[in-house]
């Protein structure tokens, strides 16, 4: 399959000021070898954190597939960025286009979400303190915290 099947990429982040809700914004265009496709999976991720599969649809041949997300109030900072497109052509090949591809298409394939709200700091344990422990008769040790 061609690079060139890939016929458009737009992947943004944004804040709504008066709620400060984030979201990201999303659309794949694709040649007529996928015209029967009414919807693609694609994998994005915050760079070195999860990754996430989503589903872009369309109603008809003649759109992009596109979806909009509403990302949690404290969603992290940083750079957001696609690292895959499947998709099923006409023949019902299943495509994949990389990150690479897609770069190397010419496609942008990163967005930096800067979140006011964001919680960035994983949460640590920086202190248990604990009671001495029984032994039930049974065997168990039992353990006040």
């Amino acid at each position: 399959m061609a690079l060139l099947d890939v016929t458009s990429l737009n992947f943004q982040s944004g804040i709504v000021s008066n709620s400060q809700r984030t979201f990201l914004d999303i659309s794949v265009g694709l040649s007529g070898n996928f015209s029967a496709a009414r919807s693609i999976q694609l994998l994005y991720w915050v760079v070195d954190n999860e990754q996430t599969w989503i589903t872009l649809s369309r109603t008809s041949s003649l759109e992009d597939f596109t979806t909009h997300i509403d990302l949690p109030l404290y969603a992290k900072s940083g750079l957001y960025e696609i690292r895959s497109i499947r998709a099923l052509d006409d023949s019902g090949i299943a495509v994949e286009f990389s990150r690479e591809q897609l770069i190397e298409r010419g496609f942008e394939v990163k967005t930096e979400l800067l979140n006011s709200l964001a919680d960035n700091v994983a949460p640590s344990l920086d202190n248990i303190e604990l009671g001495s422990y029984t032994v039930g008769t049974d065997g168990s040790i039992h353990l006040p915290v």
